[in-house]
């Protein structure tokens, strides 16, 4: 596993571990994988969405800029993990 995959699989699991304390309280945890469309079934609202933006500045030191706040960066676990690593060292990207 190269370093890119390595970083990816990290910032995955911990935005799962996240989605899973703040917004998914009480469902089928099994329900929720990479490529659960968080908009469409409900797990994020635009509340929640600024909540989440608010919380990968802070988890992950990095600056999220008004064209940043796109609901496509947040539409799935997968692209969160892949906005957070760009954001963090766009050579990765």
């Amino acid at each position: 596993m190269d370093e890119s995959s390595a970083k990816m699989d990290e910032v995955r699991l911990e935005v799962r571990k996240y989605i899973l304390e703040q917004f998914f309280d009480g469902e089928d945890a099994s329900k929720l994988t990479d490529e659960t469309s968080l908009v469409e079934s409900g797990t994020l609202d635009s509340m929640a969405a600024l909540k989440m933006f608010s919380w990968l500045e802070d988890e992950y030191d990095i600056e999220i800029l008004p064209e940043d706040v796109l609901v496509t960066h947040l539409s799935t676990i997968s692209r969160i993990a892949s906005f957070v690593v760009k954001k963090r060292d766009p050579s990765d990207a």
